[in-house]
C-alpha cells in the first residue's frame, strides 16, 4: 500500500510517460510537482519549478508536456473544452517498467519502512528515492543541484526551509494576547509550527476533535455499505485504508499538540440540539451514502483549514485524504441498489441483464474470417456467443451501418448483444446495443453524455490504473488484456495472467479477458479469475465457427462456478 498522494503521482506519471528514460525522469519530477505534497514542496525549495521545467531543464519533450498540462488546467478552470491529453503511457510504473523506475519504487518502500510510517511510501519518500537509487534520475537531478544531501537538509527537522501552507481565510484569535494561559509547546520533529494555545487554541482543539469524530463515523458508515450492501471488496479496502490513514494522522498530530479528548466539552456545544428535518430522512441507500460522503468531506475540509493553525503536515495529509473522498463517493453511488435502475428507469434494462449473463464475446473482422463475415456471425451466434463486436476500421460509414443493422437483427433473434467498435456516432443508426472504446479513443465519460441511457459502453484496459480509472466512470464492462499474443493486435508487452488476477479483485463491473485465448490455455485463464472471455480468430477463423464457439462457451462456464462473483450485480456494480 502507498499513500493517496503517492498513488496520484504514479497515476499522473503513467498518463504522460513516453518510455524514454531521459524524458521520463523529467515526467516523474513533473508528476511530483503537480501534487501538493511534502515531496513537491521539497523540490520547489531546491529551485525545481514548473516554470523551470517548461523552460527546458529536462528537455523539449517534458517542456511540451508541462505546457499541455498547464493549458488543460487553465481550460478546466475557465470551463472551456480542455486540449487533448498527452499520449497514453507505454510503460507502467511498477509493472513492465524501466529498471530505474523499479529501483526508485523499491528504494521508496525501503525508506518508508526505515522511517516507520506504517510501511507506506509517500511523496517525500519518492523524492528521497530518486536521489538515492542509482540510475538516470539521480544523475539528472544532481546536475540540477538536487542531491541526496540537499534533500536530506530540506526534510530534516527545524531547518526553516519548509514554507507554511497558506490558510484560505483569516483566523482571528487572541493567541498573541496577554490572556494566553499556557506556554507554547515545542515544535514537533516534522517542522510543524508551535501549536495554538490560550482560550482560542483550546477551541480549535475542540473543533479538531469533533471533526475527527465526524470523519471516522462517516467513513465507517461508507465502509459498512461497501462490505455488507455493495459487497465490493475493492471499495471496502479503500475505505478501510482511508479510515486507518485518518487514525494515523490523528496519532501524529497528538504527538505535536497533545491529547485532544481533554478539550471535548459536549455540554458547551451549541450545535448538539440543532437538527434539520432532512437529517432525519433517508429515503434510499443512495441517500445514506451521499449524506455520509458529504459528512466526511465537510469534516475533512474543517480539519484541513483549522489544522493549518496547529500543524501544516497534518493539514497537508488531510487535504490529500479529502481529494480521495470525491472519487470514493462516485464509486460508492454507482454501487447503490438504486443506481442501475435510476439510470434505466425509463428504458429497457434487458441489455444490462444480457451483459450480466454473458460469457462469450466474439469480435468479427472480415479479413480474419475463414468463411464469409455473415457465415462467421451466424456460426458464432448459433454456437452460443452472447455478444458480437463488429470491428472494422476501414469500412465506409454507409457499409458499416448496413452490416451493423444486419448483425443487430441476427443478434436479436437469439437474445445476443451487438457492440460497434469505436464509432459511438453510428450506434443508434445501426441498431447496435453499445460501443467499445480503446484507450486512444474518446473518454468514456464524454461518450456517456452522447448516447441514450440504455446503450452499453465498454473500454479496453491494459493495466491496473486503467481498470480503476474505467470503473470510476459510467462504463458497463471492460476488456482486460492482452493475455496472450494474438493476430488481432500487436503489443510490445503482454500483461498476461497477472493482469487477469488484478482484474479479478479490483474490477467493479463485468470484464472479459481478451488476447490469444484458445481451448488449450483457457484452464489457466479461468484459474487466474476470468469467467468471461472475448475471442476473435479462435471462432471466426475456424472452418466451423458454431462448433468453435460452443466448445469455448461450454469450457468457460464449466470451469467457473455460478457463484464466481464476477457477474453483474444490479446494484450498479
Amino acid at each position: 500500500m502507498t499513500t493517496p498522494s503517492y498513488q496520484r503521482i504514479r497515476q499522473r506519471f503513467e498518463s504522460i510517460a513516453t518510455g524514454d528514460d531521459a524524458s521520463d525522469v523529467g515526467h516523474l519530477v513533473l508528476a511530483v510537482l503537480l501534487e501538493e505534497s511534502l515531496g513537491s514542496q521539497c523540490l520547489k525549495n531546491l529551485g525545481l519549478s514548473l516554470t523551470r521545467i517548461r523552460e527546458g531543464c529536462f528537455g523539449p519533450t517534458v517542456a511540451r508536456t508541462t505546457e499541455q498540462l498547464q493549458q488543460q488546467t487553465a481550460a478546466f478552470e475557465q470551463n472551456e473544452d480542455p486540449v487533448s491529453e498527452a499520449e497514453p503511457a507505454r510503460q507502467v510504473f511498477g509493472m513492465n517498467s524501466a529498471p530505474w523506475l523499479h529501483a526508485v519504487h523499491d528504494r521508496a518502500r525501503a525508506i518508508a519502512r526505515r522511517s516507520g510510517v506504517d510501511e507506506q511510501p509517500s511523496s517525500q519518500h519518492l523524492v528521497q528515492a530518486m536521489v538515492e537509487a542509482d540510475g538516470p534520475a539521480r544523475i539528472q537531478l544532481a546536475d540540477l543541484g538536487v542531491t541526496q544531501s540537499a534533500i536530506e537538509r530540506q526534510l530534516s527537522a527545524g531547518d526553516g526551509n519548509d514554507a507554511p501552507l497558506p490558510v484560505d481565510f483569516e483566523i482571528v484569535s487572541d493567541l498573541a494576547s496577554e490572556n494566553a494561559v499556557a506556554a507554547p509547546i515545542a515544535a514537533a520533529d516534522d517542522g510543524c509550527p508551535p501549536p495554538a494555545v490560550g482560550e482560542a487554541g483550546f477551541s480549535v482543539r475542540t473543533l479538531i476533535d469533533a471533526s475527527l469524530n465526524r470523519s471516522r463515523e462517516g467513513l465507517r458508515v461508507l465502509e459498512d455499505f461497501a462490505r455488507f450492501i455493495a459487497r465490493d471488496e475493492m471499495l471496502c479496502r479503500t475505505l478501510k485504508q482511508m479510515r486507518h490513514d485518518l487514525v494515523a494522522f490523528e496519532r501524529d498530530l497528538k504527538q505535536t499538540v497533545g491529547p485532544l479528548v481533554t478539550y471535548r466539552d459536549v455540554e458547551q456545544d451549541v450545535g448538539t440540539g440543532i437538527t434539520r428535518q432532512s437529517e432525519l430522512n433517508r429515503d434510499s441507500v443512495a441517500a445514506v451514502v451521499s449524506a455520509n460522503a458529504r459528512r466526511v468531506q465537510e469534516a475533512l475540509r474543517s480539519l484541513e483549514e483549522f489544522g493549518k493553525t496547529l500543524c501544516q503536515t497534518f493539514a497537508s495529509r488531510i487535504k490529500q485524504l479529502r481529494y480521495q473522498t470525491y472519487a470514493v463517493e462516485q464509486q460508492a453511488l454507482r454501487c447503490c441498489p438504486e443506481s442501475a435502475y435510476r439510470r434505466t428507469s425509463a428504458v429497457d434494462v434487458s441489455r444490462l441483464k444480457k451483459l450480466s449473463a454473458a460469457h462469450l464475446y466474439v469480435l468479427v473482422t472480415e479479413r480474419l474470417c475463414r468463411l464469409s463475415w455473415k457465415e462467421a456471425v451466424q456460426g458464432a451466434l448459433h454456437g452460443g456467443a452472447d455478444m458480437i463486436q463488429l470491428r472494422e476500421k476501414t469500412l465506409a460509414d454507409a457499409e458499416l451501418v448496413r452490416r451493423s443493422q444486419w448483425i443487430a437483427a441476427a443478434c436479436r433473434d437469439v437474445s445476443a448483444l451487438l457492440i460497434v467498435n469505436d464509432r459511438w456516432d453510428l450506434v443508434v443508426a445501426s441498431g447496435a446495443d453499445g460501443v467499445h472504446l480503446g484507450q486512444e479513443d474518446e473518454a468514456a465519460a464524454v461518450t456517456r453524455t452522447r448516447l441514450p441511457e440504455d446503450q452499453l459502453i465498454g473500454v479496453s484496459t491494459h493495466n491496473q490504473h486503467q481498470i480503476q480509472a474505467a470503473c470510476g466512470v459510467e462504463v458497463d464492462y471492460l476488456g482486460v488484456g492482452p493475455v496472450f499474443p494474438s493476430r488481432t493486435k500487436n503489443f510490445d508487452t503482454f500483461p498476461g495472467l497477472d493482469l487477469v488476477r488484478v482484474a479479478a479483485v479490483t474490477a467493479s463491473v463485468p470484464w472479459f479477458a481478451i488476447g490469444g485465448i484458445r481451448l488449450d490455455n483457457l484452464g489457466a485463464l479461468c484459474r487466474a479469475g476470468a469467467s468471461r472471455i472475448a475471442v476473435s480468430a479462435a471462432v471466426i477463423g475456424n472452418d466451423n465457427p458454431a462448433a468453435a464457439a460452443q466448445e469455448l462457451r461450454q469450457a468457460v462456464t464449466q470451469q467457473q462456478s455460478s457463484e464466481d462473483g464476477q457477474t453483474l450485480r444490479f446494484t450498479g456494480c
